[in-house]
Parts: structure tokens; sequence; C-alpha cells
């Protein structure tokens, strides 16, 4: 992956690699939570660890080692990004810089944010009326719809289906496969590891299987489990 490169270029260590990571997913996010607005990113053929954002990513990396999961730090990201552009003074936002990342209140943050969104899934998989974890037919569906996706392109293979890792990314942002296949493809671990480069929330969606959707998942992509 091109965006990895600098990684070797530099030598970096595992902690800076870790950190860069983190810059990476910082920018992501921002694009994400802040789209039309100018964000704080890494200078383009420089070495990353010179910059600011860097500096503040290394720091929440050592200071947060075995405290918090690498795969919730995008969410951790997401939870001051989504806080802090919610507190507002007429129509402008409070500053966003990667300084916010840092600090007891980045932390307070963090864990508001955490309580709100485990409340936010809970009432979600209690929900009988709305919600995909309690339609398995909706599940079937999607993963009928995914399978014919692939079949069509030619991608019931695994080589075939990891060169085109790039495009997966696009056809499971659009839709049209289905991130109910993301999550219970032995394929999709095997090429993405834990998937934290993918745009859905993963979580959610785990959550939402049940011993059902699972064995129909297995019968009609079994040739993944050969």
């Amino acid at each position: 992956m091109k965006d990895l490169e600098p990684i070797i270029k530099y030598k970096m260590t595992d902690m800076e690699a870790k950190a860069y990571k983190i810059a990476l997913l910082w920018q992501d996010e921002c694009r994400r939570e802040l789209p039309k607005e100018q964000f704080v990113k890494l200078k383009a053929n420089a070495d990353p660890r010179k910059s600011t954002l860097f500096k503040y990513c290394y720091k929440l990396a050592r200071e947060m080692k075995g405290i918090l999961q690498d795969n919730e730090i995008h969410l951790y990201i997401r939870a001051q990004l989504q806080i802090l552009k919610a507190i507002k003074e007429g129509e402008v936002h409070a500053l966003i810089e990667p300084h916010c990342l840092v600090g007891e209140n980045a932390w307070k943050r963090w864990k508001l944010w955490r309580y709100r969104y485990r409340r936010k899934l809970e009432r979600a998989l209690d929900s009988s009326e709305v919600e995909i974890s309690t339609k398995s037919s909706k599940v079937i569906s999607e993963m009928k719809a995914t399978y014919a996706f692939l079949e069509k392109r030619g991608l019931i293979d695994f080589k075939s289906m990891e060169l085109n890792k790039e495009k997966m990314k696009t056809w499971i942002g659009n839709g049209e496969v289905s991130p109910f296949y993301a999550v219970l493809s032995p394929w999709m671990s095997r090429i993405f590891g834990d998937m934290d480069s993918l745009e859905f929330d993963k979580i959610y969606y785990r959550s939402s299987i049940n011993p059902h959707t699972e064995s129909f998942f297995k019968e009609l992509f079994s040739h993944e489990y050969s």
C-alpha cells in the first residue's frame, strides 16, 4: 500500500510506524467528519515525523499503549471530532487540531462518546421494527445479492478477489458488496486483516449476525472454506 511506504523509506521504529498509521486514520476521519473544511495533514513527500500531526499521534500511541485497543483508535479519533464540531458559537464550531487527541479532556470525550455509542448500539439491537439485526431476511437478501455480484465479476476464487482488493473497498462503500459479507468472509479476513481500512461499523454488523444467517453464509459461500 503506497500510503505505508514512508514506514520503510524513513526506517521507522514500531512506535513511529504506529503513530504514522494513526496520522493516516486522523486524515481519513477528518475527511469523513469535516468534508468541507481544511484540516491538519501530513506533508506530501516529506518525513512525516517532522510534522505536528505526527508528534501528537506519537504521543497518543505512547500514552495509550495497552489502554486503547488498535481497533478502537479510529473510533477514538471520530469521538474527538464529533464532540468538538458539535460545540458551536453561532455557526463556528470549536477549533479542531491534532492536540485534541491527547490529554485528560480527550480521554473524557472518548468515554462520553463511547458510552453514547454503546447505548445507541444496545437500542439498535433491541429494536424490533427497524434495525437489521432483527431482520434475518434482509441479511440473507444482501448475502445473495453480494454472491451474484461477485460471481458476475469472476471473483469466486481467492486470487481474483485479492487482486481486486482496492475495488472491494469501493464496492463495500457504495453498497454493491454487503458489509454482512465482509464481516463473515474468511477471504476478506485474510485480505484485510482486522478490516480497519474498510469504511463501515464492524461492531454493528458483527452484532447483527445470528446463527441462522451465519449458517446460510457458510452454505452459500462454501468455496471460501475449501
